[in-house]
């Protein structure tokens, strides 16, 4: 029961897959928030200085 915790998210998906569609989306998650952090952080020093 407790491996399929996740099977309202992926029903067709096999657990393998499953952790690979978890880390995927973790992944792009991470890469998004860091470049947003990075432009907020450029729009801030570039708006300081002018």
């Amino acid at each position: 029961m407790t491996k399929c915790t996740n099977c309202q998210l992926f029903p067709l998906v096999p657990g393998d897959l499953q952790l690979d569609n978890v880390l995927h989306v973790g992944y792009h998650v991470v890469t998004q928030t860091t470049i947003m952090m990075q432009i907020i952080d450029w729009m801030v020093t570039t708006g300081s200085t002018t």
